[in-house]
């Protein structure tokens, strides 16, 4: 794992208190809500992709698939697209 992803995943654990967004039990792992998929990775990039903003703390497989984002090219994928970006733009600009 990169140090770039490793850093993401850290955010993402310390911004959800290391605790599971679904259940509230203790998290071990990150899910991506726009998935790591090739096709996603091509379409947006690893930046997006593996950003803190598309990462939440899950503590188990069955979590961790209720976070992902089961609609592949509709409104919700572009929005949370659009809202990780500009997000990570902001940061970049500060």
């Amino acid at each position: 794992m990169t140090d770039y992803k490793q850093g993401q995943r850290k955010k993402a654990f310390e911004r959800d208190n290391y605790l599971c967004v679904v259940c509230g039990k203790p998290a071990n792992q990150c899910a991506h809500v726009i998935p790591r998929y090739i096709y996603f990775l091509k379409k947006y990039g690893e930046k997006i992709i593996d950003s803190y903003h598309n990462l939440k703390s899950a503590c188990s497989l069955e979590c961790n698939k209720k976070i992902e984002l089961k609609i592949k090219g509709g409104d919700s994928e572009l929005k949370q697209y659009n809202k990780i970006k500009e997000a990570i733009s902001f940061e970049v600009k500060q």
